[in-house]
């Protein structure tokens, strides 16, 4: 449907066409093919830079920066991609589309150490999910930043930020499967969290959020400082 509507808007209907190659972006990253989305977002975003259509062009962009972070791009180059998206997104109105932004933001920061940065950008889209009334997002910026302190070993914190993740995972029902189970995910690192009270000493893994490359079990450095 996609390539259908990239033929007949080529030549006729510029926004159009430039939303044809967004759908064709999210298309290939569904099968893998990061190069090529990442393509179709870059040459989407700039028929909307063009336009002047800035919030496409924003979602363009944030496609963009989606297919290089899961296409294992350095960090670094993440980052820019996500900082241009950014950019963009402030000058509009909140949107989902910020939020999601702010949200893959977090997460190169944890990779690259910045945890400062990465709190700050949760706590960022956790309002904007809040005030655009987005359920899954609340839920998975609780989620995220009740990681930031498992990585601080700030425990404390991290129960209280979990719990909310779970009871914003539980309201959705059953209208995203994954939800339930990253909500018995939240559930159950609060469970760790009290066991880690109980007994400081004992090596505990946590379950890392939905959207985290790695799949194992994260150990937090109990040495670590607060924020």
């Amino acid at each position: 449907m996609a390539n259908f509507v990239l033929t007949r808007t080529k030549d006729s209907d510029a926004y159009w066409h430039a939303c044809a190659l967004e759908a064709l972006g999210w298309l290939h990253l569904t099968s893998g093919g990061f190069l090529q989305g990442m393509n179709a977002f870059v040459e989407a975003a700039e028929v909307m830079k063009g336009l002047g259509c800035n919030r496409d062009r924003a979602l363009a962009l944030y496609g963009k920066a989606y297919s290089l972070n899961h296409g294992y791009s350095l960090d670094e180059v993440v980052h820019w991609a996500i900082q241009e998206a950014l950019e963009v997104a402030e000058c509009l109105e909140p949107s989902y589309v910020h939020g999601n932004i702010l949200l893959l933001l977090g997460q190169v920061f944890i990779r690259m150490g910045r945890l400062v940065d990465a709190m700050n950008s949760f706590e960022k889209c956790l309002g904007i999910y809040r005030y655009i009334g987005v359920g899954l997002g609340v839920a998975q910026a609780f989620d995220f930043i009740g990681f930031v302190y498992l990585h601080t070993g700030a425990y404390s914190d991290a129960h209280p930020a979990f719990e909310a993740a779970s009871e914003a995972y539980a309201s959705l029902g059953e209208t995203l499967p994954d939800a339930q189970t990253c909500m018995l995910k939240c559930k159950q690192n609060m469970e760790y969290i009290r066991l880690k009270n109980e007994c400081p000493g004992m090596r505990i893994g946590f379950s890392r959020p939905r959207g985290i490359r790695e799949i194992f079990l994260f150990y937090p450095d109990d040495h670590c400082g607060p924020l």
